[in-house]
């Protein structure tokens, strides 16, 4: 018995000595790409220009310390143009700890397929990296190194991750989500717009909204913080609406907005109830200085003006054509039929439905004047 266990031994160990090595490479021989930047340019032969940002290792972690290398080429493919810029490297090129993808303005006007279908086939690129349209161009924005970089490459990931800002009129998606919106029919893209403000800063106010392929409209930052807020995307955020002409500002504690489609109607319709918790930011010097102010007014006047807003919004929407709410979708879910019988009834039935919004303000605080 013994002597059949150390044959087993010496069988093992044997064949541990063939297997192949791993080819594992340290840190210290790698190049890690924490943005990529891809954009499309005016030449049939090599359409795409590739922007890399890697990340330098440094010891130091205060701010201004981040040091980070940019490589650039243009080729046929991106895939190509990646095994270009491995070419200029001396360092294993590791995709692994990319945060976010940009891509140009021109190339979301055209087509961002391919670069969907590229991520979607890389088993190196997370899922949960973000997207975004870098406007003027990718380039442009993977190129930026803010002053306060920490590390490389943290900015444009801190105004994509919910652990940082809180900014009502920032939309986050990432690539699971635009990937989804991509191939599901009843359900559009929405990519959220950064673009640069000098060499140091960028802004994240609006949003492009694409069919399948394309750019088909982008909102403006109020739209955008709408948006948001229908898509219940962020409690935190802010509305403005107007009483007597005079600006009044409500912050949104917490916010719910649900709907319906009432397609057998005499005038198909898709209902939006919104329930709100508020609290009074801004009051116009006037009304707060009234003794008596009534709020119940107030807050019955920016009810109605916030449905009104709403609908306008939806109503630009749907006149492109585009469903980034996922009307279809809920359709599809209590049709039963098969994709050909949906574009061939829910597209016409879209087109006529008409939007109705009921605005539901809970007032809980009208805030405090010291």
């Amino acid at each position: 018995m013994k002597q059949k266990i150390v044959k087993s031994c010496i069988f093992i160990l044997i064949a541990c000595t063939l297997l192949p090595a791993c080819g594992y490479k340290d840190i210290d021989k790698r190049f890690f790409a924490v943005a990529i930047g891809i954009d499309l340019k005016d030449d049939e032969e090599k359409p795409y220009e590739i922007t890399l940002a890697l990340a330098v290792p440094s010891t130091k972690i205060e701010p201004k310390s981040a040091i980070t290398q940019i490589e650039t080429i243009q080729a046929g493919s991106i895939a190509d143009g990646l095994r270009q810029i491995k070419a200029k490297l001396d360092k294993e090129l590791d995709l692994g700890h990319c945060k976010s993808i940009i891509i140009g303005e021109a190339l979301a006007n055209e087509d961002i397929r391919d670069v969907v279908y590229w991520i979607a086939r890389r088993r190196d690129i997370q899922n949960i990296v973000a997207i975004a349209i870098g406007v003027p161009t990718a380039a442009d924005i993977v190129k930026v190194q803010p002053d306060s970089d920490r590390f490389p490459g943290n900015t444009i990931n801190f105004f994509f991750s919910r652990d940082t800002t809180q900014s009502s009129y920032t939309y986050r998606t990432t690539f699971t989500e635009v990937y989804k919106r991509v191939l599901e029919p009843g359900l559009d893209p929405i990519i959220p717009i950064i673009s640069t403000e000098g060499d140091s800063t960028f802004t994240v106010n609006t949003v492009a909204l694409l069919d399948k392929q394309k750019v088909k409209i982008v909102l403006t930052p109020r739209e955008t913080q709408l948006l948001n807020q229908l898509s219940n995307k962020n409690n935190y955020s802010y509305i403005l609406g107007s009483y007597e002409s005079d600006k009044i500002t409500l912050a949104i504690n917490n916010m719910k907005a649900t709907f319906k489609i009432n397609e057998f109607a005499s005038e198909p319709a898709v209902s939006f109830k919104i329930k709100q918790k508020v609290r009074l930011e801004d009051l116009p010097k006037e009304l707060t200085e009234e003794t008596n102010t009534n709020y119940s007014d107030i807050i019955s006047q920016l009810e109605q003006q916030y449905s009104e807003d709403c609908i306008a919004l939806l109503e630009k929407i749907k006149q492109e054509k585009i469903d980034p709410y996922g009307f279809g979708l809920r359709y599809r879910a209590k049709h039963p039929i098969s994709i050909e019988q949906y574009n061939e009834v829910w597209p016409p039935l879209y087109e006529t439905v008409k939007f109705e919004v009921n605005t539901k303000m809970d007032l809980k605080s009208t805030g405090l004047l010291k």
